[in-house]
């Protein structure tokens, strides 16, 4: 359902300046815990004659309370041997650690979006669920961001937002441009999931990666003559074959380098070779700037294509 904006709200600043990242609030648990009710449904058995029967939320929330539990080696999670929606409730409420928190918002996203979108019918006959999948999914992101919590569900995993700006300018355009790139979609996406994790290294890694897989996806469509290699030796081909128009070339005599070094370079430098006598600390700043570079260069390259594939 439609968020309600009431007085209070309307009369002041809706998004926070600022994003933090280790404590979701009172507020937003309570929120996030009532979404889920409503789109799964909280009903856990129904009645024929004599008989009691569990519903299909129920055993949705079982199968939830079975995939963490088998992950983390554990029988019990917050106290509860077996997945109910006072579980999952309970677990939205009051899991202190962050990461098993976004472990389960994200389990429970993606269960909205396939399981109950596929059978919403019966998720709200039987369980009571009451808010669609696809509208759920979204307030749930809206609760998030509202609450400067800097976290959005997006394609299947909970990603990180650093500036709403550049998520909302280029990181999501990205996403969206490359659909039709699924390997290279995947690894931006494992790019932005190590880096929430703090796996700095590896997220450097799948940027350079994300790239690499455009590119090459975009030379064996057109039939261009290429090698399986860096990002350095694609540029220079795609460039050669018209992806990118002369005028622009001649304009952006620094293009080559500044797709083909930017985040290859920072790669090298900081992530492809092993760390030597001295452990490596891979800066978070630099990782963020990497995976703003890698999504503008997406968004560029990806856009470039397009107009030459309608010339």
């Amino acid at each position: 359902m439609p968020i309600i904006e009431l007085y209070s709200t309307r009369n002041k600043n809706i998004y926070p300046d600022t994003y933090q990242y280790d404590f979701p609030s009172r507020t937003l648990r309570v929120q996030l815990a009532k979404i889920i009710g409503d789109a799964i449904g909280e009903i856990d058995e129904v009645r024929r004659g004599l008989d009691k029967y569990g519903t299909c939320s129920y055993f949705l929330f079982r199968k939830a309370h079975e995939l963490i539990s088998k992950e983390y080696g554990e029988e019990t999670l917050n106290g509860y041997r077996l997945g109910s929606y006072n579980w999952a409730k309970e677990l939205i409420l009051s899991e202190n650690r962050v990461e098993r928190f976004l472990d389960a918002l994200e389990l429970f996203c993606t269960l909205i979006s396939k399981d109950v979108e596929r059978d919403y019918y019966n998720f709200s006959k039987q369980g009571g669920a009451k808010q669609k999948p696809k509208e759920a999914v979204k307030e749930i992101n809206e609760r998030m961001k509202r609450d400067g919590f800097g976290y959005e569900y997006i394609d299947g995993i909970i990603i990180k937002i650093d500036q709403d700006f550049t998520h909302s300018e280029v990181t999501k355009p990205a996403l969206f441009l490359l659909s039709e790139f699924e390997g290279a979609r995947h690894e931006f996406l494992n790019a932005h999931e190590h880096y929430r994790h703090n796996r700095y290294e590896e997220s450097l890694n799948y940027c350079n990666k994300s790239l690499e897989s455009l590119l090459q996806q975009i030379c064996k469509e057109q039939s261009w003559n290429f090698k399986k290699g860096t990002v350095n030796a694609l540029i220079p081909i795609c460039m050669d074959n018209g992806l990118i128009p002369t005028y622009l070339q001649t304009q952006l005599s620094s293009l080559p380098t500044l797709v083909s070094q930017g985040v290859a370079s920072i790669r090298n430098n900081v992530s492809g070779h092993g760390q030597g006598a001295e452990v490596r600390v891979v800066p978070e700043h630099i990782i963020t700037y990497a995976l703003h570079l890698t999504a503008s260069n997406i968004v560029f390259i990806s856009q470039c294509y397009q107009e030459m594939l309608k010339s």
